[in-house]
């Protein structure tokens, strides 16, 4: 199961001082309760094992103006993952996360009302691999959470993100 809901749905930057109780909600419900509710449910179908990914963001790690809820909810989302992990491990489910770095993705050029262009160049020169992530960065990742070579991997998040610091 891969759990790779999240985002802000208005595309809007919010600073925690000024974001309403009604925004904050729905960003934890996005970033967070979805992805506690996708791993229940996988747990629950899960007989003889399996794997669940839950995809975050390496803005987990750090500060991040304007995205203060999802930064939160995805942090939220490691200490969660890391007691499904324990719970789940009797059941032989490994439960890990995925960080990615800067992808840009509509969502992303929306919100920082900048063009695909711009955020490649701007962000490129902020990563010691010198590119912005690709889906396909994230879904090697993934697929090796879920390959036999990490059956013996739960409770941890992987960064792809280029070496990008956090």
């Amino acid at each position: 199961m891969v759990n790779n809901a999240g985002g802000n749905l208005d595309r809007q930057m919010y600073a925690l001082p000024d974001i309403s109780l009604e925004k904050f909600d729905e960003q934890l419900h996005l970033n967070m309760k979805t992805k506690f509710w996708g791993s229940q449910q996988a747990a629950k179908r899960m007989n003889d094992g399996g794997s669940i990914i839950n995809i975050i963001s390496i803005a987990a790690h750090k500060p991040s103006p304007g995205f203060g809820v999802y930064s939160a909810a995805n942090m939220g989302m490691i200490s969660m993952t890391r007691t499904l992990a324990v719970e789940l491990a009797p059941r032989q489910i490994t439960v890990n996360c995925l960080a990615p770095g800067l992808i840009v993705t509509d969502m992303l050029v929306e919100t920082l009302k900048v063009s695909a262009e711009q955020a490649h160049e701007t962000f490129a020169k902020q990563i010691p691999l010198g590119r912005t992530g690709t889906p396909e960065d994230c879904a090697a990742a993934a697929v090796f959470f879920a390959s036999p070579a990490a059956r013996w991997i739960t409770g941890q998040f992987i960064d792809v993100a280029g070496g990008q610091p956090n």
